[in-house]
């Protein structure tokens, strides 16, 4: 009979006064794989977070390989053989496919030669890896004037993006209708502006500038978008919150007097 390599007994946890997991019990045998099914809120990831020291169990025990490994913290957890890959593509985002897939051998101590011998063998198996191994999860975002926008080299540049599916560039347009020379519907309109990113072939989103939530939304939005490009367009007001400077065409490329910027400090204490 195949041995228990996995075998946790009467797991109950949660998150501060809420209980999640009621005496749980699993078993996992060597060589064996064990999926775990529930609807939202059964307590699935729960349960993988305790038994990987991410989450701390009220009572019961977890035996991994014949130790009790309940009470050891996540890092010596991963020392002794059980690793934790958690959901919602929460990898490092400054490094490659392949820095990523190599983070998976940092305890290890067998030498380079085996963990290259096992790497071979992931991306045998997942050939897409293999495709991708060298690429990075960077993303590049791109400020934009309601002026600047005027010149032909950007609307360019946004038919190259969209032709060629650039979907990790993110263009904000900061839309305060204001630029150098005076006012932008004044010297050439930009608008419809939202038309004209979407005819381009971007995605676009329409946002206040001004309310912080709703931009990292946003940005959350457009990392989720595959195929295309993403466009933010933030509604600005030009010196918001000092009331001289509001929508006053005089300080987009004048700095205020001494005078003025203490009257500014004054205005947004």
């Amino acid at each position: 009979m195949t041995a228990d390599l996995l075998k946790a007994s009467g797991i109950s946890a949660g998150y501060g006064d809420v209980r999640v997991l009621h005496e749980v019990d699993i078993t996992v045998k060597a060589g064996e794989i064990v999926c775990l099914i529930g609807s939202n809120g059964a307590g699935k990831t729960t349960l993988l977070r305790t038994l990987s020291g991410v989450a701390t169990a009220a009572a019961g025990s977890i035996l991994f390989a014949g130790q009790d490994v309940l009470g050891l913290s996540a890092q010596e957890i991963v020392r002794r053989g059980i690793a934790h890959v958690p959901e919602g593509r929460r990898l490092f985002a400054g490094m490659t496919v392949r820095d990523n897939l190599l983070m998976g051998s940092y305890m290890r101590g067998d030498g380079r030669a085996v963990i290259n011998k096992d790497l071979d063998f992931v991306l045998t198996t997942l050939p897409r890896l293999a495709e991708r191994l060298n690429q990075s999860p960077s993303r590049t975002y791109v400020v934009l004037g309601d002026g600047e926008i005027q010149e032909g080299q950007v609307w360019e540049s946004a038919m190259f993006g969209a032709m060629h599916h650039v979907d990790n560039v993110v263009a904000i347009v900061d839309h305060n209708k204001i630029q150098l020379d005076g006012f932008v519907a004044d010297i050439m309109s930009v608008e419809p502006l939202a038309e004209k990113w979407r005819s381009f072939g971007w995605h676009v989103i329409d946002i206040d500038g001004h309310d912080i939530p709703t931009l990292q939304k946003a940005f959350a939005d457009a990392a989720e978008m595959k195929g295309k490009p993403t466009c933010i367009i933030a509604e600005t007001i030009k010196g918001k919150g000092v009331s001289f400077m509001e929508n006053n065409p005089k300080f987009h490329g004048t700095a205020p007097t001494k005078e003025e910027c203490a009257l500014a400090l004054k205005e947004l204490a």
